[in-house]
């Protein structure tokens, strides 16, 4: 079957039936999953600083829209 999946993996229609029965699709997918775990591992933390900036803006903006914190005329942003 894996020979067979191997001689029409250019063949559309074809190739997909052949795929889906043979250890070669299996193989496909399983290279496909560890590529993407592997990418998954290297940059899961990348935008991790991001969401850190992003709710420590959020934290000020809450501090800035607190209304005890502003006193307004004279005295101003307390």
């Amino acid at each position: 079957m894996e020979a067979a999946a191997k001689a029409f993996e250019n063949v559309p229609f074809i190739n997909k039936f052949f795929m889906e029965r043979s250890m070669l699709g299996k193989a496909r997918e399983i290279e496909i999953l560890e590529k993407y775990q592997t990418f998954e591992a290297t940059h899961g933390s990348d935008f991790s600083e991001v969401q850190t900036v992003i709710s420590l803006f959020e934290q000020g903006l809450t501090v800035l829209g607190n209304a005890c914190n502003f006193v307004g005329g004279v005295n101003a942003y307390k």
